[in-house]
């Protein structure tokens, strides 16, 4: 597969970004809710779907060393008690895609305290926050990520409330009016996108 130039733009980024010796190192994750767990999860995200040869076969041997030791810093700190322990588990998806090691008893508490967040027919808190925010739809994620995958991320696909049960988006639709305007919700437009994507995300599991 050739690599297009933004492709190689995005490996390059990879590789500086997590070498310390570089202008460009983004630095470690340092703190308990560090804003580079948000940054983290789209990194594992992008490894966990996208062929390997897009960002992570391009890379030298030691740059995906780098890439790999840089996420595992989600998880020698404590992402917040809410939604962000799911960015733990995206970061751990996209490990494992690439053969390199995660820590699973470290990502089996992540997705245990997403359980206690369920309230029944695919509604969730927001972990500590307990108002329903954008978890409802944020959380339905794992079991897409990890439909073909054995052992915890196809028991997670399988818990009720996920979104392969019928009645998520059958509410879900509630929640845009007839001309595709969304609920108001947090901090950005990125999160009007967000719930629009959870909806093309049932649609893959028919």
């Amino acid at each position: 597969m050739a690599a297009a130039p933004c492709w190689d733009n995005i490996t390059r980024g990879l590789d500086a970004g997590t070498d310390p010796a570089s202008p460009d190192y983004w630095g470690p994750v340092s703190a308990d809710v560090d804003q580079r767990m948000v940054e983290q999860a789209a990194i594992g995200l992008a490894m966990a779907l996208l062929p390997p040869a897009r960002i992570w076969d391009p890379l030298s041997d030691a740059a995906k060393q780098r890439v790999a030791t840089w996420l595992a810093g989600i998880y020698e700190f404590e992402p917040a008690l809410n939604n962000w322990q799911f960015f733990r588990v995206l970061v751990s998806l996209g490990l494992e895609r690439v053969g390199m090691p995660f820590d699973r008893a470290k990502n089996d508490a992540s997705l245990a305290l997403i359980k206690t967040f369920e309230r029944g027919q695919h509604w969730y808190v927001d972990g500590r926050l307990g108002v329903k925010t954008t978890a409802p739809f944020a959380l339905h994620r794992p079991h897409v990520c990890g439909r073909q995958r054995p052992g915890p991320w196809r028991r997670h696909r399988g818990r009720r409330g996920s979104a392969n049960e019928p009645a998520a988006p059958a509410d879900f639709v509630h929640w845009f009016d007839g001309a595709g305007g969304a609920i108001a919700m947090g901090r950005s437009l990125t999160y009007q996108f967000a719930m629009a994507e959870a909806i093309t995300g049932c649609a893959g599991l028919g």
